[in-house]
């Protein structure tokens, strides 16, 4: 295992002096991009050798989200350029979503959230399927596959094999490996049955082998995440090889991957103040509302009374009948205008 994918079996050319092997050396040199030379005509071959010990260089620009928060983390171009190419056709090379580690803010449950990953070389989007908890956190779960070739538009740029599409959730990562491996789920999780019987051993369980994202509703931050591949290879019958002469066509399981992350005590304290402050300008906006509708009813309850208080009798100015006149004439009468 160690040499076949990490460190690399040694090829030594320098001393290949048959027709056969020098045929072979000759395409080796051909190649020297995917080989760690050792020495001159002496090199190392593995699956995985030359991208071991690495870091990913290129830098990656996104969008601030300035005039539309939806766009925030999105990338735009990883090194210089703007979409791989590394598939047949769009939307494979694409560039879509995140790098991964931010996410836009304000998830709904009807928004579909996508990722960019290099060093798979896909763009994989998630889907929302139930309220989490996380660390007391209310959360959108959401789960993630590799897509259908078949059926799923996104992915039918996958179909690389000679006889179409791999199934479900197996897809060939040469052209992005240089290498023939076929990346799928762990276990072959949710992909064709006619694999899974073909492998002894192989136990999919969606509870240990599904990749799972937990986001913060309000920031869109990833609490907990967890992404996981695995590595097989295609094995078929070799005609001209008397051992493999009568091999089955097999996904051969190498190993799996389990790549996440979930926040510790010292980034989840920030969650915690920002929330305890949202709690207190919650309590503080309602209480200055209903101390403001408190004060307009004592208002106009005080302004009700004093107009009922304030009404008084007119007195009567008008010039009276003959009769009354003669008899307020009989009365002696003060002014007291």
């Amino acid at each position: 295992m160690k040499e076949l994918f990490f460190y690399g079996l040694r090829v030594d050319c320098s001393e290949i002096k048959d027709f056969a092997g020098s045929a072979v050396c000759s395409a080796l040199q051909e190649k020297e991009d995917i080989l760690i030379r050792e020495a001159e005509l002496r090199y190392r071959y593995g699956f995985l050798a030359k991208a071991n010990g690495t870091y990913f260089p290129d830098r990656i620009r996104v969008f601030r989200g300035i005039k539309n928060y939806k766009d925030v983390g999105r990338a735009l171009s990883i090194g210089n350029a703007t979409k791989m190419s590394i598939w047949p056709d769009n939307p494979c090379n694409d560039y879509r979503g995140t790098d991964g580690t931010i996410f836009p803010p304000f998830l709904t449950e009807d928004r579909d959230v996508w990722a960019v990953f290099p060093d798979i070389c896909r763009s994989i989007p998630a889907y929302y399927v139930e309220p989490g908890m996380v660390q007391g956190f209310k959360t959108l779960h959401y789960t993630a596959d590799l897509g259908d070739p078949s059926t799923d538009e996104d992915a039918k740029c996958l179909c690389l094999e000679p006889e179409g599409c791999m199934p479900k959730n197996v897809y060939n990562a040469g052209p992005c490996k240089s290498v023939p491996i076929r990346i799928s789920l762990p276990h072959l999780l949710d992909s064709d049955p006619r694999y899974l019987e073909m492998i002894d051993g192989l136990n999919p369980d969606p509870e240990k082998h599904q990749m799972t994202f937990d986001f913060e509703i309000m920031t869109g931050t990833p609490i907990r995440a967890y992404k996981k591949i695995q590595f097989n290879v295609l094995v078929g019958p070799i005609p001209k090889l008397k051992l493999m002469k009568s091999f089955p066509e097999v996904l051969f399981p190498i190993f799996y991957v389990e790549d996440g992350l979930e926040l510790g005590e010292v980034l989840i304290k920030p969650f915690k103040v920002a929330y305890k402050q949202i709690l207190v300008a919650k309590i503080l906006m309602w209480f200055m509302m209903l101390s403001g509708i408190g004060m307009m009813i004592a208002a106009a309850v005080k302004y009700y009374k004093e107009k009922n208080a304030d009404k008084v009798t007119q007195p009567d100015f008008l010039p009276k009948s003959g009769k009354e006149e003669n008899s307020a004439s009989r009365k002696p009468t003060i002014s007291t205008i």
